[in-house]
């Protein structure tokens, strides 16, 4: 079971380093861009919709998970996110800085009420990972 698990986090790395692996060089005017980049320039969107793409699979739905039907997503356990989840997906070990990103990004999340710390964005819902793409 553990030689299982260890396997999905290669593969979730070699994945996640398939799509970044170009990402800076695509946002300082390199000339070594030959157009074969596959990477897109946002790749933080990205690897949050795979993230909690995984969520369930991976069994840390608990720690952050889709909410509102897929159109906003929370996270639960902010210190077992820190801890567990972020450094598989980011090179953040805050959750400010995490929260920074999504600002940076123009997530919105709710302060007050029932759905206090829900976190959403127009362009990214549950099975539409192609709408990161849209993300700016």
């Amino acid at each position: 079971a553990e030689l299982e698990e260890f396997v999905k986090l290669l593969e979730k790395e070699e994945s996640l380093k398939h799509v970044c692996e170009h990402d800076h060089n695509n946002n300082n005017n390199s000339n070594n861009n030959d157009g074969m980049n596959e990477s897109p320039d946002n790749c933080f969107p990205y690897k949050l919709h795979l993230m909690l793409e995984n969520a369930e699979r991976d069994n840390y739905s608990h720690i952050v998970s889709w909410v509102k039907g897929g159109t906003a997503f929370k996270v639960h356990d902010s210190k077992s996110f820190v801890l567990q989840v972020l450094p598989m997906f980011f090179d953040q070990s805050k959750y400010e800085s995490f929260r920074r990103q999504l600002n940076l990004y123009f997530f919105s999340r709710e302060a007050r009420g029932p759905d206090r710390g829900v976190i959403s964005h127009p362009q990214f819902r549950q099975g539409e990972r192609w709408l990161c793409e849209e993300i700016k």
